[in-house]
């Protein structure tokens, strides 16, 4: 067999030398196109815009009970079910495929077989890679009376629009009760402390008894329907031939969980009086970030910002992280300037769950220590994920915001303002239990308010991991 010329040998050699110089090039190009519009980020909105969020919603009529446990979260949430008539609304970063998962599912299986019609939005990344193709995820795109669809879905032909995600939290019941918060619909969130994959949360319920535009609940699904017609894409909404048996043996299963749930908590099944179980508030506001994907305008950091510096004597947060870029730094100074108590608790290594995050912690621990506030580590034996503010005696924040420069300039997030004496004491105490648990990490604290909490061991690994990324996640910190 005789050889190819030598000259066509180098030819071939040429291109492909070639081909492997491009590659390369094409490889920076689109790295470039996902990571360069989220490293220029807007500037402040005008300010009218962030106080006109926080206009307050006053009626008489407006109740409201923050859930504090996982426990009280998932009856909450299945009692609204359980109770609902004519609609159920689910926006959230992810619907597990888990036992908390699966039993939100069976009720809302059962409400959908009754004529209720149910509508899920979850995040198009994380949302779908945890339900994608499951059994789980065919019972809830495929009954007559559901739906399910994905927010920007990941597309590799639109890197820019990659990194934009769905981070809401809320579920809304006959446009009447809605909850607010931080908890995606998961094992996380929804089982007792002492559960292996527990994480500490908080949720606002509202109940409203005039179902009219001052009701937070109709408000929030005008804010649903406008991202679902926009920005939801269609989930699977038939089940493979192949699927068919396997799922409609899922699908019996869920029936059985809820028959089971039922004989176990029948009261979780009878009419709600929502009424004594929330108290009367004075008046809310309610907080988004614009729902395009792409980078955003901090309109909702800005309004928290407008809403701290009003603030007379103290401002209590918590808050999983704090993940600053310049802009929010001058901010935080701004609002530290003020003669009052700024007290933050955010997750120590040991107890978070987010090693980015605490990667970045270790590189801007100096700058944040600098600002004149009273840190706080959490040494719990779980994770803190509760996205919360206190302010003076009558305000009180709860949703979906990490006080970092994702949730500020990249995710759809959304908070709500509650005006409330009561409502603010049941948030004081929750905050004062978890800061008890804490322990201090700069010096705007004295040396007597040392509450004797001894920081919580981290396991060499998880340690070893945080130290080798800190110095590289500089680079993306503003995504992560």
């Amino acid at each position: 067999m005789s050889r190819p010329p030598k000259a066509l040998t180098r030819n071939f050699n040429k291109r492909r030398f070639k081909i492997w110089l491009i590659i390369p090039f094409l490889i920076i190009f689109y790295l470039g196109a996902f990571l360069l519009p989220y490293a220029f980020v807007p500037a402040h909105p005008a300010q009218a815009k962030a106080q006109s969020l926080l206009k307050p919603i006053t009626h008489e009529g407006n109740r409201a009970a923050i859930l504090v446990t996982g426990e009280e979260a998932l009856d909450a949430r299945i009692r609204m079910i359980a109770n609902a008539r004519e609609s159920i609304i689910i926006s959230s970063y992810l619907f597990q495929d888990d036992e908390s998962g699966h039993l939100v599912a069976s009720a809302l299986m059962a409400a959908a077989d009754r004529g209720v019609q149910v509508r899920i939005l979850m995040d198009g990344f994380m949302g779908k890679v945890h339900l994608s193709r499951s059994h789980l995820s065919y019972v809830l795109g495929t009954h007559e009376n559901m739906q399910l669809r994905y927010y920007n879905p990941i597309n590799v032909l639109v890197p820019m629009g990659i990194n934009s995600r769905h981070h809401e939290k809320f579920m809304i019941s006959d446009a009447q009760i809605i909850v607010f918060g931080g908890r995606n619909i998961s094992n996380e969130f929804f089982t007792k402390p002492g559960h292996p994959e527990y994480n500490d949360d908080l949720d606002i319920l509202v109940f409203s008894q005039a179902p009219d535009e001052s009701n937070p609940a109709f408000i929030m699904s005008k804010h649903f329907e406008s991202m679902w017609s926009q920005w939801g894409s269609s989930a699977l909404t038939k089940i493979p031939p192949k699927e068919a048996f396997a799922v409609l043996a899922f699908e019996r299963g869920l029936q059985q969980d809820y028959l089971d749930l039922c004989l176990k908590r029948p009261e979780l099944m009878l009419p709600a009086d929502w009424i004594k179980q929330t108290v009367p508030i004075d008046g809310l506001a309610i907080l988004t970030n614009p729902a395009g994907i792409g980078v955003k305008e901090p309109v909702l950091w800005a309004a928290l910002i407008d809403l701290m510096k009003q603030a007379q004597e103290r401002i209590w947060l918590q808050t999983p992280y704090l993940i600053l870029n310049r802009s929010m730094y001058n901010d935080m100074s701004a609002v530290i300037a003020k003669p009052l108590e700024l007290s933050v608790l955010i997750n120590s290594r040991a107890s978070g769950n987010n090693f980015i995050a605490s990667a970045d912690f270790l590189i801007q621990k100096t700058n944040i220590k600098n600002l004149d506030m009273n840190l706080n580590e959490f040494q719990g034996d779980h994770s803190v994920h509760t996205k919360a503010l206190l302010i003076d005696e009558n305000i009180s924040v709860f949703g979906s915001f990490n006080f970092d420069i994702r949730s500020a300039y990249i995710n759809t997030e959304t908070m709500l303002v509650v005006y409330s004496d009561q409502i603010n004491q049941t948030l004081k105490k929750h905050m004062e239990d978890m800061f008890a648990l804490s322990t201090p990490l700069n010096s705007a604290l004295s040396d007597d308010t040392d509450n004797g909490v001894v920081p919580k061991p981290i396991d060499f690994y998880k340690d070893l991991k945080i130290h080798l990324l800190s110095p590289l996640v500089w680079l993306v910190r503003f995504i992560v």
